[in-house]
């Protein structure tokens, strides 16, 4: 992976612990700013601060994926704090992303439509 994502602002959900955590510090340490983002506010900071500690950067935003109203939020944030993420939800690369659609299923957003982003 080394220099794909130098410079590229990354939003990783699920990022306090897990598979979520490990992606968050592989993403930071190969160059990308990294928007690690979970339910769990005590976790997701230490996370950060083990990010920043290795001299890279990151930042915490709680977030409940199933709130589709918390992901306009956090993707507004992360922008404002970054500029155009290029790497949102699963590290998946995205151009467009205030022009992404939400794929629903029982009411609830379960997933951005890639394919509206490129």
């Amino acid at each position: 992976m080394t220099g794909q994502v130098q410079g590229k602002v990354a939003l990783v959900t699920g990022g306090a612990s897990g598979i979520g955590e490990a992606v968050s510090e592989l993403l930071a340490r190969e160059g990308a700013s990294v928007a690690v983002t979970d339910v769990d506010d005590l976790k997701g900071p230490e996370v950060v601060a083990r990010i920043k500690k290795a001299g890279h950067e990151a930042n915490f935003w709680h977030q409940d994926v199933t709130s589709e109203e918390r992901w306009i939020e956090v993707v507004a944030e992360v922008m404002q704090r970054y500029g155009r993420s290029r790497m949102p939800a699963s590290a998946y690369p995205c151009r467009r992303l205030p022009r992404c659609r939400w794929r629903t299923g029982g009411g609830r957003p379960r997933s951005i439509s890639t394919d509206s982003c490129r």
